[in-house]
């Protein structure tokens, strides 16, 4: 709150933690840890329609997205040494 933030929740339940404070749904989620299928589950009920998710960690396992395809929400993918590691 110190920096600026407006609202300041809790992680581990998105969806209850955003109810709390009358947000049912967001514009973008900044997801920066390995992204599991709970966590697409959980992002699909809280990312508004054409909402972006972005994720910095990748994942271990394949996802199922469609929970996210009818709401045409974007999903990207970082990994910061992509250039390096692809001598580009």
């Amino acid at each position: 709150m110190e920096l600026g933030a407006k609202y300041v929740i809790k992680h581990t339940n998105l969806k209850e933690e955003l109810a709390k404070i009358n947000i049912k749904e967001v514009d973008y989620i900044f997801h920066n840890w390995e992204m599991t299928q709970d966590s697409i589950k959980e992002f699909s009920e809280i990312i508004k329609p054409l909402g972006h998710i972005i994720g910095i960690a990748g994942f271990q396992k394949p996802l199922n997205l469609l929970g996210l395809f009818m709401k045409r929400v974007t999903v990207s993918i970082e990994m910061m040494f992509s250039r390096t590691f692809f001598n580009y």
